[in-house]
Parts: structure tokens; sequence; C-alpha cells
């Protein structure tokens, strides 16, 4: 008994490292998923092999089946304008197809059917105006669909002699599409024409823009990023080989890029610098989507939806501060924090549960000891969270 208590005890001395990202355990599929996307924070959708296209109404904690009636169909990607009216596009070895709802994904109906191409990504600008990247399937020619009424009928557009696997607009006119060999295309009249450009030779999977003028694309170990709308692009460091397809940035700064391998990437500064984040799998991971800057969502193989709460731990531990102890631990009426050094500014506390649920949060100043009453806590084990410009460090506190 005495040993145990020693090992408990020393366990809640050493820093805790919160999961990056979690495995949602209530998927219903062990299908291959290739795109999610989510229509507002808790409803979600996440299309894949087979005709398979799931639902969530609670932020991913459970997922329905949706019936598409394209069973033999690869749904590549999915995106939703509002709340009731999606589209998901697919293909398959016969033909590619184009479906839409308008009642939250309860019915299907089929919106384009093509015996020769196949259709890969698909992006609204707004609810009227909308694109997907495809190609012919011999590969002889990339194509782009067209709408202006919402989904209910689409146009050809054959802009490009290479296969096109994804399409971004900023706007009704100005557009962008990347595909294979490092092609690279934009328009500015809606697609009546376009302009190319081939910084690389490199497959070119997913482009996505976090702004009018800086946007990003993921390929085959590289990204690429522009801050002039397309005029010129330049390749960043990448962390990580293989197959990068998917990206997406939760705001200008904060961005996410996934792969081959289990590969989730991200960066804090508009894509100076990427680092590795703990996906805490090794299947592939085919798609990427942020509700907010938090709050996160991968898919991929086998049916894999990982998520992650808190920015995929994109700030958490980056650095640690590791000049303060405080005791006693474990406590009971009050815990004293002490610094090794006088912090110059301010120095938040806060004190959550071990589900990170947060109880207690106050902001200090120019202090190298701190006194805090704990009495008010039941007993149990919390987290003490330590804040300043240096980092951020999280340590366990038991309470008894």
């Amino acid at each position: 008994m005495k040993k145990l208590f020693i090992l408990l005890f020393f366990s809640l001395l050493s820093p805790i490292v919160f999961a990056q990202w979690n495995l949602l355990n209530q998927v219903p599929t062990s299908k291959d998923l290739y795109s999610i996307c989510f229509a507002e924070a808790n409803t979600g959708y996440a299309a894949g092999t087979d005709g398979t296209l799931l639902k969530t109404t609670d932020a991913g904690n459970s997922w329905s089946v949706l019936s598409t009636g394209t069973n033999n169909m690869y749904l590549e990607s999915i995106y939703f304008m509002n709340a009731d009216t999606g589209i998901v596009v697919g293909a398959n070895q016969g033909g590619g197809i184009v479906l839409k709802t308008i009642d939250g994904g309860a019915t299907w109906s089929i919106r384009k059917n093509s015996t020769g191409s196949g259709y890969f990504s698909v992006h609204f600008a707004d609810a009227n105006n909308g694109f997907v990247a495809g190609s012919w399937l011999d590969g002889a020619k990339g194509l782009i669909l067209k709408t202006t009424d919402g989904g209910d009928t689409w146009g050809e557009i054959y802009p490009s002699d290479n296969c096109l696997y994804s399409t971004f607009f900023l706007d009704s006119l100005t557009g962008y599409a990347v595909g294979e060999i490092g092609t690279i295309l934009k328009t500015v009249d809606g697609g009546i024409n376009w302009t190319s450009s081939n910084p690389t030779f490199s497959y070119l999977y997913d482009v996505y823009f976090s702004s009018y003028t800086t946007g990003y694309i993921a390929g085959s170990g590289t990204i690429l990023k522009t801050t002039d709308s397309g005029a010129t692009w330049s390749a960043l460091p990448v962390v990580k080989s293989g197959d990068l397809v998917s990206i997406f940035f939760a705001s200008e700064s904060n961005g996410y890029v996934v792969g081959s391998g289990g590969t989730i990437l991200m960066t804090n500064n508009a894509g100076t610098n990427w680092k590795l984040s703990n996906s805490g799998t090794d299947k592939d991971l085919h798609s990427v989507f942020f509700t907010d800057e938090n709050t996160g969502y991968a898919a991929g193989e086998g049916g894999t939806i990982l998520q992650t709460a808190n920015a995929g731990a994109l700030t958490i531990n980056e650095k640690e501060i590791s000049k303060f102890n405080f005791y006693p631990n474990p406590a009971t009426n009050k815990i004293v924090i002490a610094f090794s050094n006088l912090f110059p500014d301010e120095i938040t506390v806060s004190i959550s549960t071990i589900s990170n649920e947060q109880l207690f949060q106050k902001t200090f100043f120019r202090q190298n000891m701190i006194e805090m009453d704990v009495n008010t806590f039941t007993n149990g084990i919390y987290l003490l969270k330590i804040q300043t410009k240096e980092g951020v460090e999280i340590r366990k506190l038991l309470i008894q």
C-alpha cells in the first residue's frame, strides 16, 4: 500500500500532456472516409467508400448512417451551405455523380450523373455559386463543374489537360483549382478564363485560402503558399514526407494539414513553421475541418474520425515554464506557487477538473510567490495550469 501511494504521489508531480487528438469510437463504419465537414458547431458529415455518408448532431460524440442510394460510389467530397442544404460528389470506374440534399441529409437527389468523368472536390462561394473539380476517367482532361442555382443544375468547363483534385472559390468570380503534375489554375471571371502556373511537378491535392491574398496548397511531400493572390507560390518547410492531402486554416495564423500514415502538421504562424501533432493513429487521413479555432476533426482510412478540443495542442506545452514549484501536494486548505525569478508581466493561474472543466481562474501581476485557498474544492485530482509569456504548464493537484 505504501509503495502504491509513493507511485501515485510522484505521478502527481509530473507535468501532464493532454491528448492532442482523440479517436472517436462510436463511428458506425469501417469504410474509408474521404471528406468531413460541419454545417454548424454540432452538425457534421463524413463521406467515403461505397456511398458511405455519416452524420453527427452532437459534435462527433455519435454518428448515424445516411442513405444516398449510391452504394457503388466513392463519395470524395462534401460541402454544406447551411444546416439543411448540402452537396456531395463522387466517382467510380463508370463515372461521376453529384447529389444534393435540402433536408439535412435525410434524402438526396441526383443533380448530375456522368459516365465519362469523375468528381473529386466541391466548394461553394455562396449559397448559389458552386464549383466541382474532376477529370475525364481516362485522365485526358481536367474539368470544372459550375452551378449558379445552388447545385440544382451544373455546366462543364475544361480548363486543363491534367486531372484536377481540388477547387476553392473566394467569391462567385475568383477561384482556384489544383491537380496533377503541379497544376495550379486561377480564374477571375467565374471560370470562363483560367491562367496557369506550375511552380512544382508534385501532385497537388488540396487548396485553401485564408484571405483574398493568402492561400495554401497541400500535395505530395509539399506545402505551397501565396501572399499575392496566386501570382507567385513558394514552398514551405515540411517536417514530414509522404502525401499531404487536405489543408484547413482555422484562422489566418492557425493551419492544419493531414496525410498518409496519420500525419497531422500544424502551424500557428501562417505556415512559416510547421510541427507534427500527435494524431494517435497510423491510418491514412484524408480530410481535416475545424468548426472554430480549438475544435477540429480529421477523417480517413477504416472509418477513422479524430477530434481535438484544444487546437491539436497547438500551444499547450509549446514551451514549458519549468521555473516554478507549488506545495503542498497533496493539499488540504491552501497551496503556494513559487517562482524562481520575478516575472515582469502577468501570470494566469487556473484550476480545472481532470476532464478539463475550468473551476477557477485569476491573473496576478509581478509576483514570485502566490498563495491560494483551495478549501472550497472537494477531495479529488485537479489540473493546475500556469500561463505566462514564457509558455504554459499544467500539473496535477491532489486535494484531500
